[in-house]
Formats: C-alpha cells, sequence, structure tokens
C-alpha cells in the first residue's frame, strides 16, 4: 500500500497553519470579516436552502464587498446539470443598521445585457439579468461599499448540488 498521500497531508497540513501563508490568503481585517458574516445571515431564501459567497478587495481606501445567494446544480431527473438560482428576500434595513454612517444607498437593475447594441438582442457569452443594491458608508471608521447581488457571477460555479431525494450538499 502505497503512503505518497502522506507527505501531501503534511504539506496541505502545513499550509494551512502556517502564519505568513494564512495572512497572504486572507488579508481582511477581523472587522470586515464580521461586517460580512453579519450581512450574510440577512439572506432569507423562500425555499430550500442557500450559501452565501462573496468577493472583497480593497480599492483605493474604499472595501469593496459584493455577496450573493450561490447557485444550486440539480443532481439527476430531467433537469439533471442545470443550475438554478434562490429566490430570496434580503433585510436592507437591518444592513443599513450595521453601517455607522451611509453615503448611498443604490438599487441597480440590469434586465438586458448592457453590452449589446440593442435591447432583445442575443449575448455573445453568458450574460443573466441580475439586479443589486449596493450601499455605501462607514463601518468602524472604514469606508465600506457593499452591494447584493441578485445571483452570483458568471464565472462562480455551483455552491450547493441537490439530490433527487431533496437533500443538498456543498458543491
Amino acid at each position: 500500500m502505497s503512503h505518497s498521500h502522506i507527505p501531501i497531508r503534511h504539506l496541505l497540513k502545513r499550509i494551512e497553519t502556517d502564519s505568513p501563508n494564512r495572512r497572504k490568503r486572507d488579508m481582511r481585517p477581523p472587522w470586515l470579516v464580521r461586517f460580512i458574516e453579519d450581512a450574510a445571515q440577512l439572506f432569507e431564501p423562500f425555499h430550500g436552502v442557500g450559501r452565501v459567497g462573496f468577493d472583497c478587495s480593497l480599492l483605493d481606501d474604499e472595501w469593496v464587498v459584493g455577496i450573493y445567494l450561490g447557485g444550486t446544480e440539480i443532481v439527476g431527473g430531467p433537469l439533471d446539470g442545470k443550475t438554478v438560482f434562490a429566490n430570496f428576500c434580503f433585510d436592507l434595513a437591518e444592513l443599513i443598521r450595521r453601517f455607522d454612517e451611509v453615503h448611498a444607498l443604490r438599487w441597480t437593475a440590469l434586465p438586458e445585457p448592457i453590452d449589446l447594441d440593442q435591447p432583445g438582442d442575443e449575448p455573445d457569452g453568458p450574460a443573466r439579468e441580475r439586479s443589486y443594491v449596493t450601499v455605501s458608508g462607514q463601518v468602524g471608521g472604514h469606508s465600506v461599499r457593499l452591494s447584493i447581488f441578485s445571483i452570483p457571477p458568471d464565472m462562480v460555479q455551483p455552491a450547493l448540488r441537490r439530490w433527487p431525494d431533496g437533500t443538498y450538499e456543498p458543491a
């Protein structure tokens, strides 16, 4: 029996526990991690379950955060392999309370892909209708722009798999 997996496991464990490497992977300050986790709790899927995804970057002196419910891949049946998206509600009033100051609140709706010459044209690549709400303001003395997206970005893989018996598992 080969034990070649042991050095790989050891290496993976070392990478996970090595403090300098961990800091390189996640540069988000603890206050921002808590803020994102708190915001993620405000999603209320209408049915089933949802798994929140996010993207985060520091742009100039502002933290730009996007959150969304990940898609669910259907496994088995006539829709096998199809990715579906959760209908949900999001408590904007509670989100606004989590900001120290709110400078802007904006809803953007894109029922047509914005890169088409004429409404109704077919997109060249993957493009899905989406809308999002953006709140900009101050959190703990830091500038934050948080967007809540109706669906995940095109390049994001499904977050969950739904089996024919109705159970879910992380994808």
